[in-house]
């Protein structure tokens, strides 16, 4: 059987609020310690119950623990705190970054992979003249950007540019 969603608004009996509330700290207390251990990272919570007057808040790890983040936090320099803090917004900002970058990765990748196709189809013998210009210019790229892996290959493996030039120009014996 499924939970019954809780409806997000004030309780009106006063018992049962101070219970849940009692519990519902309780529970935070419970994550923010875990969020402290395994992310080992300094977490400090504050809880303040309205009703119980101005020494009924929660304060964890401890009230000094606490305040000497607190302070910590305070004494630090508005663009270090402006740099450690991220608000939702820049959050979505940088995500929705990402995926324009692996967006247009990935249409790269395609693009040089319909290249490849056609480069593949040409050498098999496949007119030129079928191809628009579009698919001769992605031919012509797929094959730059081949050409610049193969230099680039040769430079890794020490080979003589001139060595290559001179046995290019001998014609293949029969």
């Amino acid at each position: 059987m499924s939970r019954r969603r809780t409806k997000h608004e004030l309780i009106s009996n006063t018992n049962k609020r101070k219970t849940t509330f009692r519990k519902r700290s309780t529970s935070l207390v419970k994550k923010a310690n875990e969020l402290s251990i395994l992310c080992g990272v300094d977490v400090g919570v504050v809880a303040h119950n309205r009703e119980g007057g101005e020494n009924n808040a929660v304060l964890w790890p401890s009230p000094q623990a606490f305040n000497e983040m607190l302070q910590r936090f305070l004494n630090a320099s508005e663009v270090e705190r402006a740099r450690r803090m991220e608000t939702h917004e820049t959050n979505v900002q940088r995500a929705i970054m990402d995926e324009v970058e692996n967006v247009a990765k990935a249409k790269r990748k395609v693009e040089m992979r319909v290249s490849q196709h056609l480069l593949a189809e040409v050498t098999k013998g496949k007119d030129l003249k079928e191809l628009d210009l579009l698919q001769l210019q992605g031919v012509c790229s797929f094959a730059e950007e081949m050409l610049k892996k193969i230099k680039k290959r040769e430079e890794e493996l020490g080979v003589d540019q001139t060595n290559v030039a001179s046995t290019s120009n001998v014609a293949p014996q029969n």
